[in-house]
């Protein structure tokens, strides 16, 4: 997707690195919203250089904070 971006790479990284950092701040409220977890899913499929073990352990991370998790 990233290719449909009309400025250089590098400052589309940037924006979803932000994006990702607020994001992961909304998910600090409220860690079940489907909406955040989505719309971090359509940045990560547009991220130039996705970070996809960085967004694993955020997974992980946030699976730990609710006893109703299945934990394996």
């Amino acid at each position: 997707m990233a290719q449909h971006y009309s400025r250089p790479l590098d400052e589309l990284q940037e924006l979803c690195k932000k994006e990702l950092s607020f994001l992961k701040s909304c998910l600090g409220v409220n860690p079940k919203s489907y909406g955040v977890w989505h719309h971090r899913q359509w940045i990560m499929e547009l991220m130039p250089n996705p970070d996809w073990s960085r967004e694993l352990e955020l997974c992980n991370l946030f699976l730990t904070y609710d006893e109703r998790n299945c934990k394996f």
